[in-house]
């Protein structure tokens, strides 16, 4: 049996004093969109990064190759901070919303 695919967060992408309607317009022009191995890219906040990627790559080579050919070659770049996903606890697709129900 081979080994599991690593998941991983990945790339913090700075753009200083932009304001919020250009974060928006970058995200839809991101190379990232493209990229086969990003499962999600999220805008956040609260943290050092901008955006904040999940990606799906098979192995650490593919993602050291991944991190340095496509993620730090994008313009705007100016940090990348990874964390990798050892374990899932809770998954879940169905979004229960019987909670938000205002009585």
């Amino acid at each position: 049996m081979g080994a599991s695919p690593i998941t991983a967060c990945a790339a913090n992408m700075a753009t200083p004093n932009k304001p919020p309607a250009t974060f928006l317009a970058l995200l839809t022009l991101l190379p990232v969109t493209e990229f086969p191995e990003v499962v999600e890219c999220l805008l956040v906040t609260g943290q050092s990064a901008d955006y904040q990627l999940r990606v799906r790559v098979p192995d650490m080579e593919e993602y050291q190759a991944f991190l340095l050919n496509k993620i730090t070659r994008i313009e705007g770049v100016t940090d990348v901070h990874s964390s990798f996903i050892m374990r899932e606890v809770v998954s879940k697709t169905e979004m229960p919303l019987n909670h938000m129900i205002l009585s």
